[in-house]
């Protein structure tokens, strides 16, 4: 971006919330940002404010220009991110988003698709979080038919989410946004309209995130 700052001179982690108030709550969190370098720079406390913090999410998603610069394009982050040969060739994160040398312990669980999401959520926590964004969309296009043919499955829709089915076993797995609830009482209308579609050809389910189907294709 505008700032002269390298990634390794900010820190990111997550500080546990309890909530006392609530018997055997389970935690939240939020993240903090902080200076990694002795006498640090002040680039924590500057993106730390309320206001340029909302205008760094809205430039990761393409949406505005931070106001501190004047040349860089609003799209020049979420661009390259979400169009091909990026969003085609990455199926999590790769070296050209997320990935660098001091965030290897980290390589497999990063993801932009679900960092986009987050974004979303940060700025409006009632954001529409679904697979018919396109870059969900496109990747569960891809990915579907050869995980479902990996596990020996007849791939078929389920309402408009995609699944497969093991007709020996009787089973039906579908697979869903990595954010959606996988408890019964708490079912988007996709998954539950899916949900019934498979049980009512007579079939148990099982609930597969998308997350989870591209690092462990055949657990």
């Amino acid at each position: 971006m505008s700032l002269d700052v390298n990634e390794s001179e900010l820190d990111l982690g997550i500080q546990p919330i309890p909530d006392f108030s609530t018997p055997f709550a389970p935690p939240t969190a939020r993240i903090f940002i902080s200076d990694s370098l002795e006498n640090g720079a002040g680039y924590s406390t500057f993106l730390g404010d309320p206001n340029r913090f909302e205008e760094l999410l809205r430039f990761v998603l393409g949406q505005a220009r931070p106001s501190w610069t004047r040349s860089t394009p609003p799209d020049s982050f979420h661009s390259p991110l979400v169009t091909p040969p990026h969003s085609h060739d990455c199926v999590s994160s790769c070296h050209r988003c997320l990935r660098e040398f001091g965030n290897m312990a980290y390589h497999p669980i990063l993801d932009w698709r679900l960092g986009l999401d987050m974004a979303r959520l940060a700025l409006d926590p009632g954001a529409h979080i679904d697979l018919t964004e396109s870059y969900w969309f496109d990747l569960v296009a891809r990915i579907a038919p050869p995980y479902f043919g990996g596990l020996s499955l007849q791939a078929r829709t389920f309402d408009t989410l995609s699944g497969g089915v093991d007709a020996f076993n009787n089973e039906a797995f579908i697979l869903i946004h990595p954010l959606w609830d996988t408890d019964a009482a708490n079912f988007r209308p996709e998954v539950a309209a899916a949900v019934a579609d498979a049980q009512g050809q007579g079939f148990r389910v099982t609930l597969r995130s998308v997350f989870h189907a591209v690092r462990f294709p055949y657990e």
